[in-house]
């Protein structure tokens, strides 16, 4: 077990992210709205509600089976005679010996099994899609933030370059180059206007929430890049969590328990029945009344042994050895699947730390460029164009910086959701 120490720094902080106002919606919030707003959530739950019932149900064919009847029945009066008889029965059935219901009993236990953990499924791919939304609005809003501060820095410049012109210090080639700039800042703000909206606009169709109330992230601990588990300890909490590999594992177990009831159909069958009755006849014949009754108790034993069905059974047989073939097949397939994603997943998560600090440096240093730029521009050493490239530089750098962040993030929330371990807070903080 990895307990809750360096290796789970960022999980802790992602997932409990400091509130700095009392109306904005931190992720863990979003989640919650989420389980009381979102329909198909809801639906989710009620499908999973259904399927816990097949154990009940596979527990119900091996319990004994009490029916009772009521019967009155009358003969057409005729010439000759008038017929009556009326009365009442309680039957019982309990199997003694029966492998088929026996493994409908254990299908029943799978189906319940495969019921709940389809809904983890659905839980945790609901908290990876809002989880995306929530920091690709935040992400959007931090490029917008710096667009506008290019924004505001390029019409400067260009209220300036201008003014020179006006006195002929500068050429019309400086307030292109200017102006150029600013059109670059305005055609990316209009593509993160439109990546914001599509994220604000799912963010609140599945939690029903202000996007406008989010909070941005302000835990420190969110990018402190202490080691996290090996590939190999998360391929291990992946074969013991992911949701889509149980599922393939529990439907190789139903199609095996589908086999073996399907071979008991070749079996015997050994029930007991039981039973009482109170029955009352009453016959009129030629002006005669003949009037007796049944009363008493009937225990049997019967034994059922299939002899011939036509060949239905042995193609039942084969039928369900073929599906059982294929859900083996399936598993592997899984298998493979799930231990490339988290290979991926791994993978993104330790090249987007490298490519963090990388952009970190690079953005430093651009902003150091732009300084020295702009002081050589005033005393005439770097030309007007030398700042608006040493600006379009420093915006490029606080953008990838935060779409370095935010996909690392992403990356994470990905590798946790194939883990199978998004969808249970408790499983986060003491990975098996």
């Amino acid at each position: 077990m990895l307990k809750l120490n360096k290796y789970n720094l960022l999980i802790a902080a992602l997932f409990f992210n400091i509130h700095i106002s009392c109306y904005g919606f931190d992720l863990q919030d979003a989640w919650n709205a989420a389980y009381q707003y979102n329909a198909e959530y809801s639906a989710a739950t009620h499908e999973k509600n259904a399927g816990l019932e097949a154990k009940k149900q596979g527990v119900a064919v091996l319990l004994p089976q009490l029916s009772a009847n009521a019967v009155y029945q009358e003969q057409p009066q005729s010439m000759s005679n008038d017929a009556q008889s009326h009365g009442w029965n309680i039957q019982l059935q309990q199997p003694l010996f029966d492998v088929a219901k026996w493994q409908q009993y254990k299908q029943g236990k799978n189906k319940s099994k495969i019921a709940e953990i389809r809904f983890n499924q659905i839980d945790s791919q609901l908290k990876l899609d809002i989880g995306k939304a929530y920091f690709q609005v935040l992400q959007a809003q931090d490029n917008l933030t710096a667009i506008a501060a290019a924004k505001k820095a390029y019409t400067e410049q260009l209220a300036q370059v201008k003014a020179m012109f006006e006195v002929g210090a500068a050429t019309q080639v400086d307030i292109d180059e200017v102006q150029s700039g600013f059109d670059s800042a305005v055609a990316k703000e209009v593509k993160s206007l439109s990546e914001l909206n599509m994220a604000r606009n799912f963010l609140h169709n599945a939690t029903g929430l202000n996007p406008d109330d989010i909070e941005p992230l302000k835990n420190k601990q969110l990018f402190n890049f202490s080691l996290l588990p090996t590939e190999e300890e998360w391929q291990q909490i992946a074969l013991k969590n992911n949701a889509e590999l149980l599922l393939a594992q529990l439907k190789l177990e139903s199609a095996n328990t589908s086999l073996s009831e399907m071979r008991a159909n070749r079996l015997p069958v050994l029930s007991l029945s039981g039973g009482y009755q109170d029955m009352r006849y009453k016959n009129e014949s030629n002006n005669q009344a003949y009037r007796y009754g049944k009363r008493g108790y009937l225990v049997s034993v019967n034994l059922s042994i299939p002899l011939f069905a036509g060949g239905q059974i042995n193609s039942k047989v084969k039928e369900a050895y073929e599906l059982s073939m294929q859900a083996q097949d399936l598993l592997t397939a899984t298998n493979r699947k799930i231990a490339l994603e988290v290979k991926q997943h791994y993978l993104s998560i330790h090249s987007g730390k490298s490519e963090i600090a990388a952009q970190e440096k690079l953005l430093q240093s651009t902003q150091s460029k732009l300084q020295s730029t702009q002081m050589g521009y005033e005393v005439g050493l770097r030309t007007n164009l030398d700042v608006v490239q040493a600006q379009q530089a420093y915006l490029e750098a606080q953008q990838q910086l935060a779409n370095a962040k935010y996909h690392y993030l992403i990356s994470y929330l990905e590798l946790l959701n194939t883990a199978g371990v998004l969808d249970d807070k408790q499983k986060m903080f003491s990975i098996r």
